[in-house]
């Protein structure tokens, strides 16, 4: 791999693996880890952030209706075309009672499976930028595409993004334990920019950007080798509530990661 040739990252291939260690060797993983944070990783991304979804927690989000795409300012001629392009212009409806404003920013989304006791999860799809509500059927134009952007889907007011910037994480030796809840995507093995779910958010102290390491917890099978502690996968917070965490894995050893793996908290970005 080419060395370094400046102080920050320059594309999102940045290697995230001094954060674990080389699994092939047997330096301390306490030296790992400190050599790692010396670095300057891949800074959180406004897409990352919108994109990666998150639980709902059990809350009522004020979701609107996307109707598809329409002519250039015709509202009366909503098409049947099943996905819009980027900077394409879609017709939108606000939940009963709300009020969208010219500049507002929607989060497009897909409302998927429930995890019990912690919601429905979003997957979003895109985000749209509000141009015209001088009709019932406001009018939208798609700003960014995260996957198809189609008729039946929801539209939500999008958070505001609060750049961490190019910041180095510090690391920490009493961090947050958390439970992984599942994957976002319904798959048999979690790999690199897989997207996960963990059961601590905002009131247990997690932000955005912090630093957690997957372990598998010891555990003797019958007629098989004993399940070792050992680190399974690293992962960034992308996203947070106010009792879950959505975050990005950064680095894979083992990619079988069932729901109820350890999740620990090893850095933080500063504040």
């Amino acid at each position: 791999a080419a060395a370094d040739t400046g102080p920050e990252p320059t594309s999102d291939s940045v290697d995230l693996s001094p954060l674990v260690g080389d699994t092939r060797r047997t330096t301390s993983p306490e030296l790992n880890l400190e050599v790692g944070l010396r670095r300057l990783y891949k800074p959180i991304r406004r897409s990352e952030f919108y994109s990666s979804g998150f639980l709902t927690e059990e809350r009522a989000l004020p979701l609107g209706d996307l109707l598809g795409t329409v002519t250039p300012l015709q509202i009366e001629e909503v098409s049947t075309r099943s996905t819009a392009l980027l900077f394409a212009r879609v017709a939108v409806t606000p939940p009963e009672g709300a009020s969208y404003q010219v500049g507002d920013t929607l989060l497009v989304v897909t409302v998927r499976r429930e995890i019990p006791g912690y919601g429905n999860v979003i997957e979003p799809t895109g985000l749209l930028r509000v141009v015209d509500v001088s009709h019932p059927q406001n009018v939208a134009e798609v700003i960014a595409s995260y996957g198809p952007v189609r008729n039946g889907q929801r539209a939500l007011p999008a958070e505001k993004f609060n750049d961490p910037g190019h910041v180095r994480p510090v690391p920490i030796s009493d961090g947050v334990k958390a439970t992984v809840l599942g994957n976002r995507d319904v798959q048999p093995l979690t790999g690199p920019q897989d997207v996960v779910f963990l059961d601590r958010g905002r009131k247990d102290g997690v932000a955005l950007g912090d630093i957690f390491e997957l372990r598998q917890q010891p555990r003797p099978r019958l007629g098989m080798a004993n399940v070792i502690d050992e680190a399974m996968a690293t992962v960034q917070v992308v996203h947070v509530g106010e009792s879950t965490c959505t975050a990005r894995v950064v680095k894979i050893i083992h990619p079988n990661i069932p729901p109820g793996t350890e999740a620990r908290q090893i850095a933080k970005l500063p504040s």
